[in-house]
């Protein structure tokens, strides 16, 4: 697909298009929108509850799809935030970060983040009604999933690298456990799992013999 925007399959605003119309902005590997919240004194928004969807993202409407040819190498804190009638964003190959409340209150229905994505942002699914799935490369350092409701982590599912989870709530429940694991915190978790749930999530003989004494090992 050409870069642009579509709507019901059919390109309606080319890339160049959306450039020259002040719509997107991309300066120094940083792609932004034309919108930018209301703060005093340009200072940063920090509830990004607090923003007004109303105001902007009107022009975005349908999907995007962006050039895969090697200029955006980050999405710039709110870029398509505030943008009810955008249902997806196609991610080019060279994005290297999504910053803060990107994705926040915008009608996306799914999250597919490239290979060489390493962080993704606070807030960045904020508010994210629609959304259903995301999928995120195996090798990514950070991701930080605040500002997602408890509601909606419970029923978007979640792809990383090959490892598939029912939903975000999953993935967080067993990052807990093997983080108290990595910390020697073993009685915090046995009144909750059993010894073999416990190993399983932790897929590393050599992490608990070297968390835990050796009688706690062999109970395993």
């Amino acid at each position: 697909m050409k870069p642009g925007l579509y709507k019901n399959k059919k390109l309606v605003m080319s890339w160049e298009n959306l450039l020259d119309c002040d719509i997107i902005h991309l300066e120094e590997g940083v792609l932004t929108t034309n919108y930018i919240p209301d703060t005093e004194d340009n200072e940063e928004i920090y509830d990004v509850s607090e923003l007004d969807t109303n105001i902007s993202g009107s022009e975005l409407n349908g999907l995007l799809v962006l050039p895969n040819d090697g200029t955006i190498k980050e999405l710039g804190e709110t870029c398509f935030c505030a943008t009810p009638n955008l249902t997806g964003v196609i991610l080019p190959d060279s994005l290297e970060i999504i910053n803060r409340a990107a994705f926040a209150t915008s009608g996306i229905t799914e999250l597919n983040v490239p290979e060489n994505v390493r962080e993704i942002r606070s807030n960045t699914l904020f508010a994210c009604n629609k959304l259903k799935s995301i999928k995120l490369p195996e090798n990514i350092s950070f991701v930080d999933f605040y500002g997602m409701s408890q509601r909606k982590k419970e029923n978007v599912k979640l792809t990383i690298g090959k490892n598939v989870y029912n939903s975000v709530s999953e993935f967080e429940e067993e990052m807990h456990i093997i983080n108290n694991l990595k910390e020697g915190k073993l009685d915090d978790l046995l009144d909750k799992y059993t010894f073999k749930r416990i190993n399983e999530l932790s897929g590393m003989d050599k992490l608990i013999k070297t968390n835990f004494e050796e009688d706690f090992y062999e109970d395993l």
